[in-house]
């Protein structure tokens, strides 16, 4: 009996110790667990604040690249103006030229018109005299007859 009771005691005492095992692996198990849970959500933490800050640098070029992209169409459109308003002082003085080509010419023709009338002029102021003369000398020879 007294065997049993030894036996029995220490039977307890090793499912004692057994489950106070137990307990203690569980327990460091859970430790382990929530180890690992704060290490995951460390490192979820680091990952979400690096793809916040890729995701604002993204965000940052992106803005920059439209910025460069306005600067640029404002400079072509700069030089666009530029080239056409040149282009048009070129037609406009091209426009001149001609006009002023024009203007002499039709000087030149109205010069070569009031010359010709002058010339015609005294032509025909010529032959009046001529004619006048001719008459002047009949008479003479009239009287003289």
């Amino acid at each position: 009996e007294e065997e049993e009771e030894v036996e029995t005691a220490a039977l307890e005492a090793e499912a004692e110790e057994e489950e106070e095992d137990d307990e203690e692996e569980s327990l460091e198990d859970e430790e382990d667990d929530e180890e690992e849970e704060e290490e995951e959500e460390v490192e979820n933490a680091a990952l979400e604040a690096e793809t916040e800050d890729e995701e604002e640098d993204d965000e940052e070029e992106s803005l920059e690249d439209d910025e460069e992209e306005d600067d640029e169409e404002e400079e072509e459109e700069v030089e666009t103006a530029a080239l056409e308003a040149e282009a048009e002082e070129e037609e406009d003085d091209e426009e001149e030229s001609l006009e002023d080509e024009e203007d002499d010419e039709e000087d030149e023709e109205e010069e070569e018109v009031e010359t010709a009338a002058l010339e015609a002029e005294a032509e025909e102021e010529e032959e009046e005299d001529d004619e006048e003369s001719l008459e002047d000398d009949e008479e003479e020879d009239d009287e003289e007859e």
